[in-house]
């Protein structure tokens, strides 16, 4: 076994295209404490024949990213390694790709973080910043609760669940699927749930939201979906109208003689007036 293997094997490192330059003993200032700390210098590099983004095999090497991860401890001492990232460039279509391995910070952030630690002592031991943490675990992390893509048409409307509570539902406006349900349809449970659950880019894709006249959904479908249109639905603009063409039949009612005979007809036969048009057109 050579002397790099050994190495990796005492770190339980398993991927074998990390490559040991040499191992220092280094003094590290960390919040005014002194203490010394095993820094192992390695590459990381392996072959690579075609471009994953046009297939061509003109593949240069463009030198390396330096980059640090923090190890396991071992007999109380702190290890860490200064890893040197191969960089890779195709000249048929000017793009450039690192070599990449399941050894990362990220993954050391995501780990810890499954385990419940708190994002600032996570930062201490990963050696970054909490935001670098926060960020990491946003990217990394897939929100539940939430179809796969957003609809870039929503459908907004209530319904009676339970104990005359009303509940609010979504669903796409060409498949008619069900986006979300949610229990109350309040504004800040709804902004929170779009907020919370799509990012803003997936947010900024819909464009439009089918409304009924409630005033509240106005109030807010801007904030969540800053490019969408809201649009009435039709089924309330003509509900609309016919509330307010029997609103005028009553007052008309209330000035007619009831024994009269347009009282008797308009009394009686009010769905004449909720009937389609018919043009009838006479034959020559």
């Amino acid at each position: 076994m050579s002397h790099n293997d050994s190495i990796l094997n005492i770190l339980r490192i398993k991927d074998k295209n990390i490559k040991v330059i040499s191992v220092e003993e280094v003094e590290h200032n960390d919040n005014s404490v002194n203490e010394y700390i095993t820094l192992i210098k390695a590459t990381l590099s392996y072959p690579i024949s075609r471009c994953r983004n046009c297939g061509f095999p003109t593949v240069n090497k463009d030198g390396f990213r330096k980059t640090h991860v923090q190890l396991a401890n071992l007999n109380g001492r702190r290890y860490e390694l200064e890893l040197r990232k191969q960089r890779y460039k195709w000249k048929s279509c000017h793009t450039t790709f690192g070599a990449v391995t399941n050894l990362t910070k990220e993954n050391q952030i995501m780990l810890l973080a499954r385990k419940g630690l708190a994002g600032q002592l996570i930062a201490e031991m990963c050696h970054c910043s909490p935001s670098s943490v926060r960020r990491t675990i946003l990217e990394r992390m897939e929100p539940h609760y939430r179809v796969a893509k957003l609809p870039k048409h929503l459908c907004f409307d209530e319904f009676r669940l339970t104990k005359s509570v009303m509940s609010f539902i979504c669903c796409d406006a060409e498949t008619h699927q069900i986006v979300t349900k949610l229990q109350d349809r309040l504004s800040p449970t709804i902004v929170d749930y779009f907020e919370n659950r799509y990012s803003k880019a997936e947010r900024e894709c819909v464009q439009s939201v089918v409304i009924d006249l409630n005033a509240q959904y106005q109030s807010f479908i801007y904030h969540p979906f800053p490019n969408a249109n809201i649009i009435i639905d039709r089924f309330h603009l003509v509900q609309l109208a016919g509330r307010a063409l029997d609103n005028y039949r009553v007052f008309i009612l209330k000035n007619l003689d009831k024994h009269s005979r347009k009282y008797k007809i308009m009394k009686s036969h009010w769905k004449l007036f909720h009937k389609k048009l018919k043009i009838f057109i006479q034959k020559k």
